[in-house]
């Protein structure tokens, strides 16, 4: 696998399907799908130093498409290495990819319009076992119409088919989820999710596609066979149990230590086998003539060392050591690029609830009296007015030169103060408060339920109409049950715009501050340092090993 390989091993990979279509492949193994990965990773790893150093758009998405290919085309080269025979295309399998992606997607996707505006899909149990049944039904359906087009009857080429299909689909898929995962510039979730998306595609889409049309071919009259039937239902099932993990919350893997990894592991120990046992009965005839091929070059080697044999090893073991060299730099490259500053909330915490009060309005000597009933003498600053009657009204009251809106609301009970309001820097602040429960706590904004004018003296005097809009109360906590006593409310009037919160671990009222981020400095440094060293050394080495080879072939 890692032998030195000449122009014609490459001319005779590039060209299979042009000749001879029974024509073996002499004692071959799988090579070029480890230099396809080892390119990929590298490009992968330029276009995403390129991408966080200039974070420009065209970089993000070279990014993201380097990011799909890198993994998913390896794969597929690897399965269609072990293919016998030389009467299919590498290119064929590439615009099926293409080409059956673009389809499969496309007819999937219409079809979730209707199985997500299924009343009855309220669950991801159901809406994941739709996903799963629904996927391999469309791809199936596009790879086997590959293989009516193709005229392919063949077993292994019908499996490539459905395996480039379900690449071409997870390439689709894999970048719509890098994307949305990485949102703009979150320059790890590129990384992982490129990376780890693409070694899934070896254990979902491409294999999950690639029985069923194996069973295809294998069986006879598919359509009426029950067999065929039993390894769709079973790559279904396969799906759907592989996506449970990711969407079931008490299953998620990404959560934490769950049953979707036991899960997961039995997905992919029957994928693995799964194409162990459809792949093992097509290549078993030419196993014995590999095996047979590779002893007697190892002893032609034995016996023929000389010096022309010792520089070409020499000359390849410089080129792997720049290959292994180049895939080293890059890991440590895409190391760099996922590190990303971890922000810590800093937060300041009050002793007492008037220091938190104090805290809150600035320092300003602010007072709302919840306790203030409606004075019918007073006179109303605004009131809105409904078939005749008044139904809201606000009185304003003077104290050390801020002015508060008391805002009532009238019904067969009588007046009800809503809210209350005071003009601040010019502007109306309405007062709020934070209800601590002993299990969690609510920060609310007494809002009026319905607009009534308080923003200026050109609002004085009364208003007939319809009602005004509802504002409504602003809750950052669930709701808690009417019953449970609150330890403590606190009201203020909210001036300095900073996030309120209760530590029930110091039992103290706290405002966030911001954030202080860590700095990655050292761990760039350190990255570059032990990348910088493995080029030099790489380099170094590769330099040494192609001189030497070249002062044997001279001598």
């Amino acid at each position: 696998m890692l032998r030195p390989r000449t122009v014609a091993d490459y001319k005779e990979f590039f060209t299979r399907g042009a000749g001879k279509k029974d024509e073996q492949t002499a004692a071959s193994v799988p090579w070029l799908w480890l230099r396809a990965l080892a390119v990929g990773f590298v490009l992968f790893a330029a276009a995403m130093l390129s991408f966080r150093l200039s974070r420009g758009a065209v970089d993000y998405v070279t990014a993201i498409v380097a990011g799909g290919l890198c993994v998913n085309i390896p794969v597929l080269v690897f399965f269609y290495e072990l293919y016998p025979k030389r009467d299919v295309s590498v290119f064929l399998l590439l615009f099926i990819v293409l080409a059956g992606g673009i389809l499969s997607v496309s007819v999937t996707t219409l079809g979730y319009e209707y199985i997500y505006s299924d009343p009855f899909n309220r669950t991801p149990w159901v809406s994941t076992l739709w996903t799963g049944f629904w996927e391999e039904l469309c791809k199936g359906a596009v790879a086997l119409a590959a293989i009516a087009l193709l005229k392919k009857k063949n077993p292994f080429v019908c499996f490539l088919i459905g395996f480039a299909v379900g690449t071409g689909y997870s390439l689709f898929e894999d970048l719509g989820y890098i994307y949305a995962y990485s949102g703009w510039q979150k320059y790890y979730w590129v990384v992982l999710m490129s990376l780890g998306r693409g070694l899934s595609c070896a254990f979902s889409h491409a294999p999950w596609t690639g029985v069923i049309c194996w069973a295809f071919a294998k069986f006879k009259k598919p359509f009426i066979n029950f067999r065929f039937y039993l390894v769709v239902f079973a790559s279904m099932v396969l799906h759907y149990l592989a996506d449970v993990t990711f969407f079931v919350e008490e299953l998620n893997v990404l959560s934490g230590i769950t049953w979707g990894w036991a899960i997961d592991a039995v997905v992919v120990v029957s994928i693995v086998l799964l194409q162990f046992f459809v792949l093992r009965g097509e290549r078993r005839a030419v196993v014995c003539a590999i095996c047979a091929g590779e002893s007697g070059e190892r002893s032609v080697i034995a016996e023929t060392v000389n010096a022309n044999a010792r520089a070409e090893r020499l000359s390849h073991a410089g080129n792997l050591t720049a290959v292994l060299c180049a895939v080293a730099v890059s890991a440590l490259s895409l190391a760099g690029c996922a590190l990303y500053n971890f922000s810590t909330p800093v937060y300041k915490y009050f002793e007492d609830d008037q220091s938190f009060i104090n805290y809150a309005q600035n320092g300003l000597p602010l007072f709302a009296d919840l306790e203030r009933g409606y004075d019918p003498e007073a006179g109303n600053y605004s009131y809105l007015t409904e078939n005749g009657e008044i139904i809201y009204a606000v009185q304003k009251q003077t104290e050390n030169e801020y002015d508060y809106f008391y805002i009532y609301a009238f019904s067969e009970e009588g007046a009800k103060l809503e809210s209350v309001a005071v003009r601040v820097y010019g502007a109306i602040c309405y007062c709020s408060q934070m209800i601590v429960y002993e299990h969690g706590y609510t920060v609310t904004t007494c809002y009026p339920e319905k607009f009534v004018p308080v923003s200026g003296a050109e609002n004085e005097g009364g208003t007939d109409g319809e009602d005004g809009e509802n504002a409504g109360a602003e809750n950052n906590e669930e709701e808690f049950p009417q019953e449970e006593e609150p330890l403590k409310v606190v009201t203020y009037f909210e001036i300095n715009g900073k996030n309120k919160s209760y530590d029930y671990e110091r039992r103290s009222l706290c405002v966030l501050e911001g954030y202080s981020e860590t700095d990655n400095t050292a761990a760039y440094i350190a990255l570059g340092a032990v990348a910088g060293a493995v080029a030099l050394g790489g380099a170094a080495a590769y330099i040494t090993l192609k001189i030497k080879s070249r002062r044997i072939k001279n001598d």
